[in-house]
């Protein structure tokens, strides 16, 4: 086959797939030609209805017309349609009469599960579109309701103060939220063949899980019924504690892959913040004379001393800060215990633990274990 040959069919190749576009476009506009009267009709009357009929008729009537475009969505095979029907259903959830906030965020994130789920009635029934648009079709539809849930969450956090919020039934859906939309994104990782995509969204899903849990903490730490539990320690040390620890775990795997160089700056980044979240708010409050605080920088302390001797190759800047700040910990317990006596066969117990512990270590490490 000589060269002008090849060239003629990489002409025609590539006339095929806007042909085929085309095609398709025409085909959808030959089915909806004479349906666009009734379409407008119902769209203008679902508007009327809904900005001027009470909440109890408009909630009613919305929900019909939600339901009947998402039937019409699946007669006519074109996905992009059910953002109509999302949007109908926004609306039906707005004017739903006499209903608390906590319920409408968790049918916003409801609603905003759904739609990503709608992507797999596809496999089932074919969309109009071709095999190679139809994955493009389907990235927008879970951007669409992963950024839905966003929204959601962003709006219970910055309105109505998130995990401080005045109810604890709407906190506690805040929470709720965000680990919907962790589990979002990393189905939306596994979703899509692009590598370095997926790399990405499964560390912002586990990031996402962090948050989740030091929402969750300052829920627990409000609560009147736990302040025993949590003593005199400050709200602060469990927003950042979650966080911190997964940016603390994470930075060695960062700094490991070779392939994305973006990776290795990002993991230098968490090794350097995770150890500040993780240990600065528990430093500065364990000079208030609070048990607990001064617990946890221990705790703290001890388990990243123990992390950067683990992970290989090992991170010395959290052995050698993890070292300097277990002994700091052991001199504020001593200190602490000064003034409280009764605690002061505590405090010797807990502080030879830590002693022995960490001089093992460093023996195993620097002389068994070389050899």
């Amino acid at each position: 086959m000589n060269a002008s040959n090849m060239h003629n069919m990489a002409q025609q190749s590539g006339a095929a797939q806007p042909a085929s576009q085309s095609s398709i476009l025409k085909e959808i506009y030959s089915r909806f030609s004479w349906h666009w009267p009734w379409f407008a009709i119902a769209f203008c009357a679902a508007i009327i209805i809904g900005t001027t009929g009470t909440p109890q008729i408009s909630s009613i009537v919305l929900c019909i017309f939600t339901i009947i475009a998402i039937l019409i969505t699946l007669k006519e095979r074109i996905p992009e349609a059910v953002i109509l029907a999302a949007a109908l259903a926004a609306w039906m959830i707005l004017r739903l009469p006499r209903q608390a906030v906590w319920q409408e965020m968790l049918a916003f994130s409801g609603l905003c599960v759904l739609l990503f789920l709608f992507q797999f009635i596809w496999e089932v029934r074919r969309p109009v579109w071709p095999a190679h648009v139809w994955p493009a079709h389907a990235s927008a539809l879970r951007i669409l309701a992963t950024g839905g849930q966003a929204g959601v969450v962003l709006v219970i956090l910055f309105k109505y103060h998130g995990p401080l919020a005045p109810s604890f039934i709407l906190a506690q859906v805040g929470a709720i939220g965000l680990f919907v939309l962790a589990l979002l994104v990393l189905w939306a990782a596994y979703a899509q063949d692009k590598t370095k995509a997926r790399y990405w969204c499964r560390y912002l899903a586990g990031l996402l899980v962090s948050a989740t849990l030091s929402w969750e903490s300052l829920v627990i730490w409000k609560l009147p019924q736990l302040r025993w539990l949590v003593g005199n320690t400050q709200p602060i040390e469990f927003l950042t504690m979650p966080i911190a620890i997964y940016l603390t775990t994470i930075a060695p795997f960062l700094m490991r892959k070779q392939t994305i160089q973006s990776s290795r700056y990002i993991g230098y980044i968490c090794a350097l913040v995770g150890p500040a979240l993780l240990l600065g708010p528990s430093f500065v409050f364990s000079f208030h004379q609070d048990l607990l605080s001064v617990l946890l920088l221990l705790v703290e302390s001890l388990g990243l001393f123990l992390m950067g001797n683990l992970t290989r190759p090992a991170l010395y800047p959290f052995i050698y800060v993890g070292f300097i700040l277990s002994v700091l910990a052991d001199i504020r317990m001593i200190f602490y215990s000064f003034d409280h006596p009764n605690d002061l066969p505590l405090i010797i117990g807990i502080v030879s633990a830590t002693l022995a512990i960490v001089i093992g270590i460093t023996v195993y490490i620097f002389f068994i274990k070389k050899k």
